[in-house]
């Protein structure tokens, strides 16, 4: 990758963290295809966070207790948000 591309990949990033709030977090788990009860469950520790940091709740309950459901549903939800910028011209 190139300095051009590896900014883009950060933007995409910085652009993903700025834009969930819990409403679409909702519907976006749901489209990526989340039950309800899991995708409510999501939502639910989302707005507890203090920092309401969508890679830092992939992180926490995804990754960092390797919960399956959890990480596949939020690493649906973080790559589509990310591809939709990246394939918007910037």
């Amino acid at each position: 990758m190139n300095a051009e591309s590896n900014i883009k990949v950060l933007d995409a990033i910085c652009h993903t963290k700025q834009t969930i709030f819990p409403g679409d977090l909702l519907q976006s788990l749901l489209d990526a295809g989340s039950d309800e009860n899991t995708a409510k469950e999501i939502v639910s520790a989302y707005v507890t966070q203090p920092h309401r940091d969508i890679f830092r709740l992939y992180e926490d309950y995804g990754y960092g207790v390797n919960n399956d459901t959890w990480k596949k549903a939020i690493a649906e939800v973080i790559t589509e948000r990310m591809i939709r910028y990246l394939s918007q011209s910037h």
